[in-house]
């Protein structure tokens, strides 16, 4: 195991123990604990409570304004329209996923899910809930009045192992192009390289190979959040860096696709050096397109690749 595995699970009681009491400070904020006044228990899962684990520094009062996105599941149906009503300066949309996404000028973005409950809460989560959501890493959550983390077991072996794994779940939609945005993120808190495990890089290859519809509608997704600032554009970077290695031919196809355009005004010089560096290293023809691209990108001007921020990768489970 390495050092920063064994960091997190030597000292995994404290964390859950700082972690809670930050989560606290959040769920009773009246903004909060006003919009799922209706529901017995609810629970945020997932990025935010795997991030705040891992990290060694909480800033609990800055908490919504840290990730994109916040995810939280709660334990019945929701009535139509009922976040409409509550919040007049709330939009309120359907998500990718089926859930539903809410938009705050306070809160920012939240994506709901119901997760209706027959046999406790807690227990649904943990038994019902977290071993289906996309990967191992994804699977903790804080449940809300119980004040308690869920930590599935698949969690601490990833943990463990460091990887981008996924779950024994049905088939996710974009789970790659999101296994790639996580992996990037870990990478950023770990400070070390976070691979993709077998399944999902099987499952890569798969999606390369077969070049249909799913392989650009990943693309158009992967890029849409990139532009947008919803992920960091070192999660596009991961994506070709992976992509290429496990197809070098494919180099060509991403260039065509524009997903290195789509980083123009994101992407920073010191990730355009670096993955500029990892092309050149190659002999594969492959790669000339890609390494073409991004020098053209790297003699912009300064002023058109302003720098990454260091702000989370929200990401829903």
């Amino acid at each position: 195991m390495n050092l920063f595995s064994q960091s997190v699970i030597s000292s995994l009681d404290s964390r859950k123990r700082a972690v809670s009491r930050s989560l606290e400070t959040l769920c009773t904020l009246p903004s909060i604990s006003g919009l799922f006044k209706r529901f017995r228990s609810w629970a945020i899962v997932g990025g935010a409570v795997r991030d705040l684990l891992l990290v060694r520094d909480i800033h609990h009062s800055h908490f919504m304004f840290d990730f994109p996105d916040v995810d939280i599941a709660v334990d019945k149906a929701i009535p139509k329209g009922y976040f409409d009503k509550l919040l007049g300066d709330v939009h309120v949309a359907t998500n990718s996923f089926g859930g539903i996404k809410l938009r705050s000028p306070n809160l920012g973005v939240i994506d709901i899910w119901a997760w209706e409950s027959r046999s406790g809460f807690e227990s649904t989560l943990l038994k019902e809930r977290l071993p289906y959501v996309d990967f191992g890493m994804n699977s903790v959550a804080f449940v809300w009045p119980q004040r308690e983390i869920l930590i599935h077991e698949r969690w601490i072996t990833d943990v463990k192992a460091l990887v981008v794994e996924k779950l024994d779940t049905p088939k996710v939609q974009f789970l790659i192009v999101r296994g790639c945005a996580l992996a990037a993120k870990l990478e950023k808190i770990a400070k070390r390289k976070i691979p993709l495990g077998p399944r999902v890089s099987e499952d890569f290859r798969d999606i390369i190979d077969r070049d249909d519809a799913e392989w650009h509608s990943s693309i158009r997704y992967l890029k849409s959040k990139v532009v947008s600032g919803r992920w960091d554009s070192y999660a596009a970077v991961y994506f070709a860096k992976v992509a290429t290695k496990l197809r070098p031919h494919c180099a060509n196809r991403l260039a065509q696709e524009g997903l290195i355009a789509a980083c123009r005004s994101a992407s920073s010089r010191v990730l355009v050096s670096k993955i500029l560096a990892e092309a050149a290293t190659s002999d594969s023809s492959g790669f000339r397109p890609l390494r073409e691209e991004w020098q053209q990108l790297l003699s912009a001007p300064t002023s058109e690749l302003p720098h990454d921020s260091e702000s989370n990768v929200g990401l829903m489970l």
